[in-house]
């Protein structure tokens, strides 16, 4: 029961973060090169005091190699992902918390996949990993200042 408990909470959150800033609103490019499109809905930074982890939305857009493996897997119509993360302030890691995949009509082309918090992934330097770890971390550390 619990487990479901918990899955249910992370999925409406995803929704609630996520979805409603789907339309571009709200989202910063930090990267782009010939494999990859990422932006991160810097409205959705926000640090989880209980749990001691920030938490951000980010968008995926495959391009190139990338977007041709993809479209293997999720089809022509394959767009994007969104994925909700977790970044941990204190030491360099961070946790996938769900992956929602998107077509090129906003349809979600598979039910949320939601990871428990249970295992942290060290941020690889010069990774994209890294990229996106320090630019959720850069947005949170300037909230706290205000």
């Amino acid at each position: 029961m619990r487990k479901l408990s918990f899955c249910s909470f992370f999925l409406i959150m995803l929704i609630f973060i996520c979805v409603p800033s789907y339309a571009e609103e709200g989202y910063v490019e930090i990267l782009r090169n010939d494999n990859l499109i990422l932006s991160v809905n810097v409205g959705t930074v926000e640090y989880r005091n209980e749990k001691g982890y920030v938490i951000a939305c980010s968008k995926w857009i495959s391009r190139g190699k990338s977007l041709i493996n993809d479209k293997k897997v999720y089809g022509e119509n394959f767009s994007h992902f969104l994925i909700l993360g977790a970044f941990n302030p204190k030491y360099k890691h961070t946790h996938i918390i769900s992956i929602v995949v998107y077509d090129k009509s906003r349809k979600i082309l598979n039910s949320p996949t939601l990871f428990e918090l249970t295992q942290w992934d060290e941020v690889i330097p010069n990774s994209t990993g890294e990229k996106l770890y320090d630019y959720v971390m850069a947005v949170y550390k300037n909230r706290r200042k205000k």
